[in-house]
């Protein structure tokens, strides 16, 4: 896909608008030349409402790029995730590249031999008659151009009564879940925020990079191995028995509380 619909780092055109805003909080008239940089963006962006800075998160940013260079990139996400919630119709890049965000997810699970059963939703047949369950979970926003969504893994097993219909599953029928590959949240939720055009990551409440193309794609990819290893008799008994396991993922009290023997016959 062209960068310059799905791009892998920054745009220019908003870290140079992240870099004017910087300079006008050290010039001898702030106020004109941060309203003459957030024109030049409006008109960059070809949008006709008036654009601001005065979120906190921005200001608090912004005041860390001014005494570490190493903040700017930051500063220039925060301010991009900003302005994409002030925008208020949705940006034509970042309705093509949802569409293709989609589009992706099911090019690499297919590849892992998942279905896609229901929007957002993708099943795989595994050992012991076990279901693997990805699912795109949206988080509702009220700004147009932004969409939230995370990705979600789980499993569901035919020996614990939690489940009672045959398909397709979702995440409400699985036994054991976990987030993005990992069974453990020492950062919290991970988040994929599209916003301007772009895909961010967001990780602790924070903005943390942009991911291109090829980045989601290996990050779909990691988390459909994961949860072809972790659907293994072997990995789910770790999972269920072993720390940390048990206080990092949301298993069904069965599984939770059974014994050795038990655990054995559960997992088939």
């Amino acid at each position: 896909m062209d960068s310059s619909l799905w791009p892998s780092t920054i745009p220019e055109l908003l870290r140079h608008a992240a870099g004017r805003l910087l300079a006008a909080e050290q010039s001898a008239d702030p106020v004109a030349d941060r309203e003459l940089a957030l024109e030049h963006l409006r008109a960059a962006l070809g949008v006709d409402q008036p654009l601001r800075t005065d979120d906190a998160d921005v200001a608090c940013a912004r005041d860390a790029a001014l005494h570490d260079a190493d903040a700017f990139d930051r500063f220039a996400l925060t301010l991009a995730q900003s302005i994409g919630r002030q925008l208020l119709h949705q940006y034509p890049s970042s309705s093509l590249l949802w569409d293709t965000i989609c589009e992706e997810l099911d090019d690499v699970l297919a590849t892992f031999d998942f279905d896609q059963l229901a929007t957002g939703v993708w099943n795989r047949r595994a050992e012991g008659g076990r279901t693997i369950v990805v699912e795109l979970r949206e988080t509702q926003s009220d700004h147009p151009d932004e969409r939230r969504f995370t990705l979600r893994w789980g499993i569901v097993m035919p020996t614990v009564p939690f489940c009672r219909h045959g398909g397709p599953h979702q995440m409400s029928c699985c036994a054991i879940a976990g987030g993005m590959g990992s069974v453990r949240e020492p950062h919290g939720e991970h988040v994929f925020i599209v916003a301007v055009g772009m895909l961010l990551e967001r990780l602790a409440e924070v903005p943390t990079r942009v991911v291109g193309r090829e980045g989601f794609r290996a990050r779909v990819h990691r988390l459909a191995a994961f949860c072809e290893r972790v659907a293994e008799r072997e990995r789910l008994a770790e999972l269920v028995n072993g720390q940390p396991w048990r206080s990092g993922i949301g298993i069904a009290e069965k599984l939770r509380n059974a014994d050795a023997a038990e655990l054995g016959e559960l997992l088939g």
